[in-house]
């Protein structure tokens, strides 16, 4: 394929010449299968079906798979593209021994000292910056590269910085020891947002039913770009998809909440199938499910629950999957910052200074002691500053009224866990019977929630322990496939039939924002933490 990536510099606006390159390349993927068809053409036999000839079959099966890697890669380094320009990374050059002089805004030789490139900012209306310790050496300059005024860049992970009116350039210096581990990222303008959607339109063209109409799309849509203004956080929360009872049209939905709305990722909560009469068929499922969301345009984080096991509710050992056999399908892929070596893990996210933790369980449902050892251990590692929010499978116990009475013994544990680690005490149990004690009187976050699926229902518990400040709002959402429960009406050939949650969050306000897609409704809850 002719398609090279791009690495846009400098959070520089699109030019003509970098929009007719992609274009270019989505030309290029949309040619491959027209291209695959060609190759096969001729190495197929063109009397096979008058002679009966057999075709080399082991050819025509290399050809395919070259041409459908070549058709691949240029996606792929398309998504690249798309998905930088959208996150808004912005890529700089670092001049070497010089700085930036703070009231005039003059470029001064200096050793040991390092400044950026003119960064174009004339796109964007906010930029976040991770420098360590800041830097009052920067300036912003006007599209003549004349000094505006200075640029202070506080201490911060990220520091948040209004782009200076007038200002079209940003000039940052700093020790080289710093500045070469500084991060920046910017909000772009609404016409580049509008451009990337455009090109993001060519090449990703998902399809879904026409009940779900574009006045609803766009009532969702607006509610989340009303919510990111304020919010510092935005991902999708899916869970209990049971491929064998789901109208299969979720998929589509996200992709398209990820083109108009560009949230930071994906949490699928779990359960991806039912159960399968045999582990070649369940392993096969499960394969499908992942293979399919892991073509989605933004990360996913996945989690195992009880049914990735296959057959729980039976203890059909000759059907159940093992973990090593769950592992192997769900943990291929995973980017994260921590793992347990078991079901669970962690992703900081240093944009929204908020920790996402992972929680999986076995086929009986229940978390496995080494992960809730090993995450009330690294709660000892959160950031300082930081918002914690844990989601899991499972979590909530419940009435017959579907009225949740509590938490699950173990999520209980790190729950009680997490809110001593916000009280700072010293003498937390490593884990159950041990005689060893996590000292967490360093730390300083705020629990925000614990996000469940496996009940399938919506619903909220209030977690608290006596003697320890603050409270935990544990809330679950309700099953993706169409089977009725928890008293939602699923009806398949209707919006109904899909159910998931984008959940924005607003550590200014304390507020859980849940825009839900399909059966039930939109939810707000505040953490008073």
């Amino acid at each position: 394929m002719s398609y090279q990536k791009q690495n846009f510099a400098n959070g520089e606006v699109l030019t003509a010449s970098q929009l007719n390159h992609i274009e270019q390349g989505i030309v290029d993927v949309e040619s491959a299968v027209n291209a695959t068809k060609t190759v096969v053409d001729n190495i197929i036999d063109p009397t096979l079906s008058i002679s009966g000839k057999a075709a080399d079959a082991a050819k025509v099966g290399e050809a395919i798979n070259a041409e459908s890697e070549r058709a691949k890669g240029a996606e792929n380094q398309l998504k690249e593209d798309l998905g930088d320009l959208q996150r808004g990374k912005i890529v700089y050059k670092v001049i070497k021994n010089s700085y930036v002089d703070k009231d005039t805004g003059e470029i001064k030789e200096y050793k040991n000292w390092d400044r950026t490139d003119y960064i174009d900012v004339s796109a964007f209306d906010f930029i976040y910056v991770t420098l360590e310790n800041g830097s009052a050496y920067s300036g912003w300059y006007d599209e003549n590269y004349k000094y505006i005024k200075r640029a202070n860049i506080y201490a911060g992970s990220p520091y948040k910085i209004p782009v200076e009116k007038g200002a079209s350039y940003l000039l940052i210096s700093a020790e080289n020891t710093r500045i070469n581990n500084m991060t920046i990222y910017a909000y772009a303008s609404r016409e580049l947002k509008e451009q990337v959607n455009k090109l993001n339109d060519a090449v990703f063209r998902e399809e879904f039913p026409k009940y779900y109409t574009a006045d609803y799309l766009k009532t969702k849509s607006d509610r989340l770009n009303r919510l990111d203004a304020s919010c510092v956080a935005q991902f999708l929360f899916i869970t209990d998809y049971h491929a064998q009872d789901n109208a299969g049209n979720s998929l589509g939905l996200i992709n398209e909440i990820f083109r108009t709305n560009n949230p930071s990722f994906l949490c699928f909560g779990g359960d991806a199938i039912t159960n399968y009469p045999n582990k070649e068929e369940a392993i096969a499922g499960l394969k499908e499910i992942h293979n399919l969301f892991d073509g989605i345009r933004g990360k996913w984080f996945p989690i195992i629950g009880n049914h990735e096991f296959n057959d729980p509710s039976a203890n059909d050992e000759s059907k159940r999957l093992t973990l090593s056999q769950v592992q192997a399908i769900f943990n291929r892929k995973i980017k994260c910052d921590g793992y347990s070596g078991v079901t669970s893990y962690y992703a900081d996210d240093n944009m929204s200074k908020i920790r996402y933790y992972f929680i999986g369980c076995d086929y009986k449902s229940i978390p496995y002691d080494d992960d809730v050892k090993w995450i009330v251990n690294s709660f000892l590692t959160i950031p300082d500053g930081y918002g914690v929010i844990i989601l899991s499978h499972t979590g909530l116990i419940y009435d017959d009224n579907y009225v949740p009475t509590g938490l699950v013994g173990k999520i209980a544990y790190i729950a009680k866990a997490l809110l001593s680690a916000y009280n700072k005490k010293t003498d937390f149990h490593s884990y159950i019977g041990e005689d060893k004690y996590l000292d967490y009187s360093s730390l300083n976050f705020t629990p925000i929630c614990f996000i469940t699926g496996h009940v399938h229902f919506d619903g909220i518990y209030e977690y608290s322990v006596s003697g320890l400040n603050g409270k935990i709002k544990c809330i679950s959402t309700t099953t993706d496939s169409s089977k009725e429960y928890g008293g939602l009406n699923r009806t398949f050939g209707t919006k109904d039939e899909q159910a998931f949650d984008v959940i924005s969050i607003d550590t200014t306000s304390k507020k859980i924002y849940f825009t839900r897609y399909g059966a039930g409704t939109d939810r707000t809850y505040l953490y008073d933490n």
